[in-house]
């Protein structure tokens, strides 16, 4: 049974204000938090947060993203939390008036959070996305690297109690093996299959990436307007939910190749989308595969085998014999995360040694994220 209590642990969140391109406070957030529980993970050149739990090298993937679309006043202050028998509104001091509590994805931030907490948990990936509201951006720009051990993909980023989605555009993302084993799992927890609208894990089948995918409900309602609200009871039963997929199903491996279809109209992230907060976006995604650099590669190959318990000098040997020197500097900058200490400072003597690259002194925790 779950007993944490959600309310209480998540309050600061519940009053940030995280919206697309203003991702900062909520990855600094997170990664305390992943610091907290002993949590390794790495940051992408897109601002993906990946991590992992346990030693084996096929897991579970269970993901989320980070931004909301209205925003809360910048000054956390002026916001309140009302709780209505579960039910979490925001609301602003000032006006008075109800504002976007951020269920979505606040809620898949959560789940994610709470499942890498548990320690029934034992084997799980977890990769908080950057910046799905404008355009699914940092799933599309990912490293497909970062998904080259995941067995099955579950994403926690729909709206209401009960939904599994597993269509993508009427294509099925998820194989005639994977239904039957959720089927009974659903049943349990009151879930059935439901349409739903496009997430982070549609751009990676997109992308082909050959493992099931399935998308359910948080427990958020109203998304995207200030009536927007969360209902905490939902949430943790969802919870509970994938905690029981993931925990039955830790090592396996469900593949599943999507049929290529072209829907009859272009689909709108590679449009310009204006929200009710009245800011247009526009992503050219096609643009963005610029961000899958050899940095972001090699960084994701160096957390993969700091996970396995592998000797940090080993790792950094086995990564880094194509970069260059200029590489090698940046690469140093992107290991900063105290979760690698062992591996940057590797990185750090073989770069002296080999290069006599200098390097500046050395980062304090609060200093790796900048503003």
């Amino acid at each position: 049974m779950f007993k944490n209590n959600i309310t209480r642990d998540y309050m600061k969140l519940f009053k940030m204000n995280h919206r697309s391109n203003n991702e900062i406070e909520i990855t600094k957030y997170i990664c305390k938090k992943l610091d907290k529980y002993n949590i390794n993970y790495i940051i992408d050149g897109i601002g993906n947060i990946i991590c992992s739990k346990g030693t084996v090298d096929m897991k579970p993937l269970v993901c989320c993203h980070m931004d909301t679309v209205i925003g809360k006043p910048l000054n956390s202050r002026n916001i309140f939390i009302k709780n209505d028998d579960g039910k979490l509104t925001a609301w602003n001091k000032k006006t008075k008036k109800q504002c976007e509590i951020g269920g979505d994805d606040s809620t898949g931030v959560i789940a994610c959070l709470e499942l890498l907490r548990d320690k029934e948990v034992e084997e799980l990936k977890c990769i908080f996305f950057s910046q799905e509201e404008i355009g699914t951006v940092g799933s599309h720009a990912i490293n497909l690297q970062a998904l080259s051990n995941v067995g099955y993909m579950i994403e926690v980023d729909r709206k209401g109690s009960s939904d599994v989605i597993k269509n993508y555009y009427g294509r099925s993302m998820i194989s005639d093996e994977f239904e039957t084993v959720l089927e009974p799992i659903m049943k349990d927890y009151d879930f059935s299959f439901a349409k739903g609208v496009y997430t982070d894990v549609c751009t990676l089948k997109k992308r082909d990436v050959d493992v099931c995918a399935i998308n359910v409900s948080a427990g958020y309602y109203n998304a995207h307007t200030n009536d927007d609200s969360i209902n905490i009871k939902e949430l943790k039963h969802t919870i509970e939910f994938v905690k029981e997929i993931v925990t039955t199903y830790p090592m396996d491996l469900f593949r599943h190749e999507m049929e290529e279809y072209k829907p009859p109209v272009q689909n709108y992230i590679n449009q310009p989308v204006k929200f009710s907060s009245g800011i247009p976006y526009s992503h050219d995604l096609d643009k963005l595969d610029i961000t899958c650099t050899i940095l972001d590669e090699t960084l994701i190959r160096i957390f993969e085998q700091s996970t396995q318990g592998i000797n940090s000098t080993d790792i950094i040997d086995s990564c880094t014999d194509d970069l260059t020197i200029d590489e090698l500097t940046d690469l140093f900058d992107c290991v900063d995360c105290w979760t690698l200490s062992d591996c940057r400072k590797a990185l750090k003597e073989m770069a002296i040694e080999e290069y006599g690259i200098e390097f500046e002194q050395e980062l304090e925790q609060d200093d790796f994220f900048i503003n």
